[in-house]
């Protein structure tokens, strides 16, 4: 009895400790300068941990870049020892922000920030949680609807093309998906996912394999792959699957970037082709901030499309709120961002809108994200219709992974590219939708043409258009447009008549379809008479388009 009331008396002091603790520890980003030695000695080729399957879908982005590069390269272990002992607790790690996510005391930062191999120690972010569309979940169908193989999600993908692609035999096999999100209740039971091909699974929450949580993401994962005849098939049913659980969805429960980040390198690193990711909303960013290189997980998402990655984000359903834009990643330069209409392909009003800050065209393609048809999590043999951007991401991720089907060695940037120039306002992309609503079967065709066609194709030029200089004659400076068909790293060299280089000038990022302003300027000394412009666009990893005949004609004041 004695001991009970000592339990009862000692219980109020812990739980109030546990508190003061909790209230003074924080979660922080540690980003260091450098990654050590190793950068001086580490065979690149060599990295732990890459897969082999990674190395695949970085060759075929093209050119004579190396496979694997800093990114790559594990953090400093003498680092992490230095600064561990600083820490309540290590939660991530990422390579390629060479940063922890970690616990922290908060009156450990000022120590922390004495390491002078530290670069800067930023706040991991949090998003606030906001309840996911609810499922309408339905009973079992009864066989004999409409389009008795697809049953009700017909509407669904039809509209983007993909029954076309079906009946010739590509359903997303040789594929590799990845899926972010919240929990997948229902996974092992459900009757829509008896055929799925799963090839890993972790959740970034708990630090296991076991997955559970919410019936969001069995929802996501119907959508884009669910295969039950006469009730539900999805795009990329034949596609193989990681399941990474990086969300936590309980009403008080923050969902921390540091997750999605870990996860999305997870991803990249066992060589997926393509991400599908829903995030929650953000609401400690300004527009200021929605640059694409300024939230974390933006910088990290961009540093997957470089390396081949396809990242689709839901664009967001804050169109009807204050905010309104996409959120991060969405505005990260090499992530689609989609958005969602409803079946007779009119925009939904929560969908959110674009531009990003820095005035790039954001959301980039569109799907259906209203009265989608999917698994629910309800029991085994449930479906229902849902509502999102968080379902209009999965079915575009299809529609990629069914083009990869059909051209598995196309470099990824011309499926995205075919995509968008097929897409249904693709003549006209503005801040709403975008490029529009993708039409798979039209981008098929595109991309078939394009392995006969010199100006588009696997590790061939990228489309270039670029304008006559102005003024021109001119004295000290002349400025010319250009734009490419292609996000690129573009250089201009200058040459005089007798074929001598002049000056060469680094332009550095281009956006595709973005017209662009560059300003050439001439020292005095330079002679009047007639040059000539190389214009070099190098998409990332793809061979060079190279413009030899912009003739300028320099005169004397």
């Amino acid at each position: 009895m004695k001991m009970f009331l000592f339990v009862l008396l000692f219980m109020p002091i812990v739980l109030f400790t546990q508190n003061i603790e909790k209230k003074n520890t924080t979660k922080i980003w540690i980003v260091f300068q450098d990654k050590g030695v190793q950068e001086d000695h580490t065979a690149l080729d060599a990295i732990p941990g890459l897969y082999r399957r990674a190395l695949l879908r970085r060759k075929k982005t093209g050119g004579n870049s190396p496979l694997t590069d800093w990114y790559d390269l594990p953090l400093y272990e003498p680092y992490i020892k230095a600064v561990k002992p600083w820490l309540k607790s290590i939660r991530t790690q990422s390579r390629w922000l060479n940063a922890l996510s970690a616990e922290v005391q908060s009156v450990y930062l000022d120590t922390l920030k004495r390491f002078d191999f530290i670069k800067q120690i930023d706040p991991v972010f949090s998003f606030k949680s906001r309840p996911f569309p609810e499922p309408q979940a339905d009973a079992f169908l009864k066989a004999g609807s409409p389009h008795s193989d697809y049953g009700p999600s017909f509407d669904q993908v039809e509209q983007i093309g993909i029954p076309f692609l079906h009946e010739k035999g590509y359903y997303g096999q040789g594929v590799i998906i990845a899926l972010l999100d919240a929990g997948y209740n229902q996974l092992d039971s459900h009757i829509a996912f008896k055929h799925l091909s799963i090839l890993e699974r972790w959740d970034f929450t708990e630090g296991d394999s076991v997955i559970d949580g919410s019936g969001h993401g069995l929802s996501v994962l119907g959508t884009i792959a669910g295969y039950t005849e006469e009730h539900l098939i999805g795009p990329a049913y034949g596609a193989s699957f990681l399941l990474a659980r990086t969300e936590v969805v309980k009403s008080e429960t923050p969902v921390e970037e540091d997750y999605w980040v870990a996860g999305l390198e997870w991803a990249e690193r066992r060589g997926a082709d393509i991400v599908s990711s829903s995030l929650g909303y953000i609401d400690w960013y300004t527009w200021e901030d929605l640059d694409g290189k300024t939230a974390k997980v933006s910088i990290a998402a961009d540093l997957a499309g470089r390396k081949g990655l396809l990242v689709f984000n839901s664009a967001g359903n804050e169109g009807t709120r204050p905010w309104k834009h996409v959120t991060p990643p969405a505005d990260a330069r090499h992530v689609l961002a989609i958005a969602a209409v409803n079946r007779f392909g009119e925009r939904a009003a929560f969908s959110s809108v674009g531009p990003t800050y820095d005035n790039r065209i954001k959301p980039d393609l569109a799907a259906m994200g209203l009265g989608v048809y999917t698994a629910t999590s309800n029991n085994a043999n449930t479906f229902g219709t849902v509502n999102g951007t968080s379902f209009s991401c999965p079915l575009a991720a299809g529609a990629a992974a069914v083009l990869i089907s059909a051209f598995p060695d196309m470099n990824p940037f011309h499926i995205v590219r075919a995509l968008r120039e097929t897409a249904s306002q693709h003549n006209h992309p503005d801040t709403l939708l975008g490029w529009g609503i993708i039409d798979a079967a039209a981008a098929y065709s595109r991309l078939d043409s394009a392995l006969h066609d010199p100006t588009f194709g696997p590790g061939l030029p990228i489309g270039l258009q670029i304008t006559s200089n102005f003024p021109n004659p001119f004295y000290s400076e002349t400025k010319i447009r250009y734009r490419t068909g292609a996000s690129a790293y573009a250089s201009m060299a200058i040459f005089d008549i007798l074929g001598r280089r002049i000056q060469t000038i680094d332009i550095g990022y281009c956006e595709a379809y973005r017209t662009y302003e560059k300003t050439i300027h001439f020292e005095n000394r330079t002679a009047s008479g007639i040059y000539f412009i190389r214009f070099i666009a190098n998409s990332i990893r793809s061979n060079q388009v190279e413009i030899r005949n912009l003739k300028i004609v320099r005169m004397k004041k």
